[in-house]
C-alpha cells in the first residue's frame, strides 16, 4: 500500500498493471496538469510538472471484474491528498 503521506506513492487497478506491465516496486514517468492547462494537450507533450511516480500496489476493482460503463472500465492509477497537494500547488 501507498504512504498517501508522499506524493510519489502511487496504487495502480488490476487492469493498468496487466496493460503496461506496470507493477509493485516500478516507476511510471508523469505529468502533473494544473487546473489552469488542458490535459487533453498534456497527452505526449510537454505540458505540465514531471513527476515520477513509484507503484507500491495492485488493486483489484470491483469494476474491473463486472464493469459498469466505459469510463469505469478505463485503467486507473490512485494518488493520495499529498498528491493532490502538490497538484494544486
Amino acid at each position: 500500500m501507498p504512504d498517501f503521506s508522499r506524493p510519489d506513492q502511487v496504487l495502480v487497478s488490476w487492469r493498468w498493471a496487466s496493460e503496461t506491465g506496470v507493477g509493485p516496486g516500478d516507476e511510471i514517468d508523469a505529468r502533473l496538469v494544473s487546473d489552469e492547462e488542458d490535459p487533453e494537450t498534456a497527452v505526449g507533450a510537454e505540458v505540465g510538472t514531471p513527476l515520477t511516480l513509484h507503484v507500491t500496489g495492485v488493486a483489484v476493482l470491483p469494476d474491473e471484474i463486472v464493469p459498469f460503463d466505459l469510463l469505469t472500465s478505463l485503467p486507473t492509477i490512485f494518488g493520495g491528498p499529498a498528491l493532490a497537494r502538490r497538484r494544486r500547488g
